[in-house]
This record gives C-alpha cells, sequence and structure tokens, in this order.
C-alpha cells in the first residue's frame, strides 16, 4: 500500500532555502553598503558646498561693511559700523596669518 507523501518526505524533496537565500542577502548587504557609502559621500560634498557658500556670503557682508560711506550716517551708527569693520579687518588679518 503505498503512503500518501507526508510532511518529512515533502521536506526532502524541497531544495534548501538557505543555500539559494544566502547569496541573495549578502548581495543585498553588500548593495546596502554601496548606497550607505554614496549616501555618505553625497553628504560630505553638500556639507563643503555649504560651507563654501557659507563663507561666499560672509565675504560679501564683509565686503558690504568695509565699503559702506561713514559720512552719511549718525555718530552713533558710524561708530556701530567702524567697530563692525575693525572686526572684519582683525578676521582678515588673522586668516591671512593662518595661511
Amino acid at each position: 500500500m503505498d503512503r500518501p507523501m507526508g510532511s518529512k518526505q515533502a521536506k526532502r524533496g524541497r531544495s534548501n532555502l538557505s543555500e539559494e537565500l544566502i547569496p541573495q542577502l549578502l548581495d543585498n548587504q553588500a548593495q546596502m553598503l554601496q548606497t550607505q557609502n554614496s549616501v555618505a559621500e553625497s553628504n560630505r560634498e553638500l556639507a563643503l558646498q555649504g560651507k563654501a557658500a557659507q563663507e561666499s556670503l560672509q565675504s560679501m557682508v564683509d565686503y558690504t561693511i568695509l565699503t559702506t560711506k561713514l559720512c552719511d550716517l549718525d555718530d552713533e551708527a558710524r561708530e556701530e559700523l567702524q567697530a563692525r569693520q575693525a572686526e572684519v579687518i582683525r578676521r582678515s588679518r588673522a586668516r591671512r596669518e593662518r595661511e
């Protein structure tokens, strides 16, 4: 009498899924690592671009401070602007000394 195909026989006939899934899992992990590295590199590039943009804007502000005419200002505004000009000059000299 033939026995119906039981669960043990069905399990024996199946291919081992872990043998099929392990290479896929490793490939997926490698792709995830590449993606993370790519995102990290993009973040570094964006940070550098942001820093460059910030330095450029600061240079524009410094230029505006240094080129503003003092004769058209009242005493209080003139004193404040002169203090800012002195600060810009100090930063510029310090930057030159570091380079």
